[in-house]
């Protein structure tokens, strides 16, 4: 007689107004893990969800097929990718992979790249492109 009937959202997707016809998915950097749900949550901090319409969030230092992450990745709340690398690595200048910094002379933080390495005082790089 007309009337329709709803059915609840999938996993990694969303419906956020109630009168919806349609779901739609979460985008990267955001998973859901239930159904009829009416939004996404961001990945935490070193998870990422690199397609949409992801029902849960990978974690950065499991290493797959997929993803060749690992132990030295992490990344910011909300990414799409392991962006940052752990405490003790600086992302190379290939932009892509985390190299284990030398035992001493620099400031050790997460996220460092190649070109914001803090070096401590006393201590002296060669250059910008370079790690010693």
């Amino acid at each position: 007689s007309g009337a329709s009937t709803c059915s609840p959202c999938d996993v990694g997707r969303f419906q956020s107004l109630p009168s919806m016809s349609e779901c739609e998915n979460c985008t990267k950097g955001k998973a859901n893990g239930g159904t009829g749900s009416r939004d996404c949550d961001d990945c935490s901090s070193g998870y990422f969800a690199p397609h949409v319409g992801m029902p849960a969030c990978l974690k950065c230092s499991s290493e797959t097929v997929d993803y060749p992450y690992g132990p030295s990745y992490t990344s910011s709340e909300g990414s799409s990718t392991c962006n940052q690398c752990m405490k003790d690595y600086y992302r190379a200048s290939d932009g892509q992979t985390c190299v284990e910094l030398p035992i001493e002379g620099f400031n050790k933080a997460v996220g460092l790249t190649l070109a914001t390495l803090d070096v401590k005082t006393g201590w002296f790089r060669f250059g910008q492109d370079s790690p010693t």
